[in-house]
């Protein structure tokens, strides 16, 4: 489900178990998307929710995360 909320298009996964304390956030590179890292974050943390932001910073024309943006936006 990729949702425009936060100002960030970007894909969430709620944890399996509702108590579970960890979100993973998942920052692609330069040409990803917002989906790219799901099965890896998956794998890396079964139990964790994952929150994965498509980028809003363009290089040559193609979209990658940018961490102080992430940041901000958070805060």
């Amino acid at each position: 489900m990729t949702q425009p909320e936060l100002g960030f298009i970007h894909q969430f996964v709620p944890a399996a178990e509702p108590d579970s304390p960890v979100t993973l956030l998942l920052l692609h590179g330069t040409g990803g998307n917002e989906q790219d890292l799901l099965l890896i974050g998956n794998a890396l943390w079964p139990d964790a929710a994952l929150l994965s932001p498509r980028g809003k910073v363009l290089e040559n024309g193609i979209p990658r995360a940018d961490p102080l943006r992430v940041k901000r936006c958070a805060q």
